[in-house]
């Protein structure tokens, strides 16, 4: 788990790193359902949503880590982060 800790808790940068398309999609429902952080680090999320997954972690582990990790993420926030990741940048997996 310790894996885990390092990717859900990255500090927010300055600047912005040069999203994608999908990127930009990925993050504009995140904030239509009003969750917040940098554009950078909600990617990072994502992207590390689906490296867990790859690792055998089911949707509900993943969504607890990140509660455990962010602490003002509620739960229903987390899946619905595991969702939009899956959605966006991993649909080899089932929810």
């Amino acid at each position: 788990m310790f894996t885990a800790l390092a990717v859900f808790m990255v500090p927010a940068c300055a600047s912005e790193a040069h999203a994608d398309t999908t990127d930009d999609a990925y993050v504009m429902i995140l904030r239509e359902h009003g969750i917040t952080g940098s554009d950078r680090n909600l990617i990072r999320m994502g992207h590390a949503v689906c490296d867990l997954r790859d690792l055998g972690w089911s949707a509900s582990e993943v969504a607890q880590e990140i509660t455990e990790q962010n602490p003002s993420i509620t739960d229903g926030d987390a899946f619905y982060i595991v969702g939009a990741s899956h959605a966006a940048y991993c649909t080899e997996h089932e929810l």
